[in-house]
């Protein structure tokens, strides 16, 4: 539908009526890499900054970790609602319909909505190619970049040597390029579920997915074991509490792959197989995710009595409670104090 969508507006000859074989890549690059393409920009270089300042602007949060916590928050609603549902519904109703004919669909929905799991069923089949091409991309060329630009540093560094910006580098400018960063957390842990979801939910449908997703996160885990000894340093403690909030997601993917299979079952009539998935399947997971919380999670809400009567009687500095400028002569002061990524050229404060 693209390619027939911009030969309509353009009506370029040489692109849209040849047959020869440049046009024929072109026109393949353009509707199968182009839209994963353009998603991958998004999401490496707008997106995280967004997140950034929404969860800033909120204003809800007093420590850089729960900062963070709430941007890998922010960040997961949009891999589930705007990413995934409707990149599923939108290429069944681009692939099914073209012009009004998708908005006399719409209204057919909104009247019948007990016809939306027979239309999730099919519209998952017919997203599985985009998300596949996203997948491949970001196994297969957005890992490997990574590991060639270890900090944002080293863009700059490249272009000194290909003799872009010429000239000396004063020594603040460069302590800036060099300087260690922190990791993202909230941003690296929404990315990494949205390839787990993707994963998950496709991984009846289209099992090929599974293997790329598979080599995405080993890559990635070689990737991050690597940064995190060498080039990153961390800006916060959380506790540990990154992974219960990674854990608690991934059990939702999970949940999301069970109702959407059971949505492909009831397309092939099996309404009994989608029935028995849809409680088995769901049942299950709240049930696991319960067990995990009152596990795990009621154990790090307060400290043992034990502990508390071993420790000894804390003496907290009044300064602690005081802002590093609004101390005398700035003790502990540094520009980027009260930013949670760390040199990534960030305010520190929003609106």
């Amino acid at each position: 539908m693209l390619n027939s969508e911009f030969c309509k507006a353009a009506r370029w000859q040489l692109y849209c009526d040849s047959n020869s074989r440049p046009s024929l890549v072109a026109r393949s690059l353009i509707t199968g890499v182009l839209p994963s393409l353009l998603v991958t920009l998004w999401q490496g270089l707008a997106l995280p900054r967004l997140v950034y300042l929404i969860a800033q602007s909120e204003g809800r949060h007093y420590s850089l970790s729960r900062v963070d916590m709430r941007m890998g928050e922010i960040y997961f609603f949009w891999d589930v609602f705007n990413m995934f549902a409707q990149g599923v519904l939108g290429s069944a109703a681009v692939s099914t319909a073209t012009g009004a004919a998708i908005y006399t669909q719409t209204a057919s929905f909104l009247n019948n909505p007990q016809e939306f799991p027979n239309l999730l069923g099919q519209a998952l089949p017919t997203s599985s190619k985009f998300f596949f091409t996203y997948l491949i991309m970001r196994t297969l060329l957005s890992v490997p970049l990574r590991f060639l630009i270890a900090q944002p540093g080293v863009w700059q560094s490249w272009l000194r040597l290909m003799d872009v910006f010429g000239g000396p580098v004063p020594s603040r400018v460069a302590f800036m390029r060099d300087a260690i960063r922190s990791p993202r957390f909230g941003v690296e842990y929404g990315s990494s579920l949205l390839i787990l979801l993707i994963c998950l939910a496709f991984s009846i449908i289209s099992p090929l997915i599974v293997l790329f997703g598979c080599a995405f996160f080993g890559a990635t885990w070689v990737y991050w074991r690597y940064q995190l000894i060498y080039n990153y340093q961390r800006k916060y403690e959380s506790g540990g509490l990154m992974w219960p909030f990674f854990a608690n997601r991934a059990l939702v993917c999970c949940a999301i792959m069970v109702a959407f299979t059971g949505c492909v079952m009831i397309v092939k009539k099996a309404f009994v197989q989608a029935t028995l998935l849809w409680v088995a399947g769901i049942i299950s997971t709240l049930a696991f995710r319960s067990r995990l919380n009152r596990r795990y999670m009621n154990a790090i809400q307060e400290m043992p009595l034990y502990l508390a009567q071993m420790a000894p009687r804390a003496r907290v500095p009044a300064t602690t409670y005081v802002p590093p400028p609004l101390q005398v002569n700035g003790l502990g002061w540094y520009p980027e104090f009260n930013k949670v990524w760390e040199w990534f050229g960030m305010p520190g404060y929003s609106f």
